[in-house]
């Protein structure tokens, strides 16, 4: 644990302290040392990869379904482009409990 917290003082997270701290002081939970800030920005981090590696699964998936159908309407079934929608997106925070809408219009 010490050789972790030691390695927190000079990591360099994707997620910037100062916006980890602004929503720690939002939510009550202001703390001014560095590490523990640090400490949620790379949970905060991991969480969010997570979600993108599952949406990107969904997409894969749809994408070979789809596949099939292209065939059949003549498609070239050689090109592999993925576009991740949406629904992708739906299905993966599904499983953390995050229900996503997209609007009526």
């Amino acid at each position: 644990v010490d050789d972790f917290l030691r390695a927190l003082d000079d990591f360099q997270p994707v997620i910037p302290d100062e916006l980890t701290n602004l929503y720690l002081k939002r939510a009550g939970a202001a703390t001014p040392d560095a590490r523990v800030t640090r400490l949620v920005s790379l949970a905060a981090e991991r969480f969010v990869r997570q979600i993108a590696d599952d949406a990107y699964r969904c997409a894969v998936q749809r994408n070979q379904a789809q596949a099939r159908e292209k065939k059949e309407r003549g498609y070239d079934p050689r090109d592999k482009r993925l576009v991740l929608e949406t629904e992708d997106l739906a299905a993966a925070l599904k499983d953390y409990g995050v229900n996503l809408h997209k609007p009526p219009y």
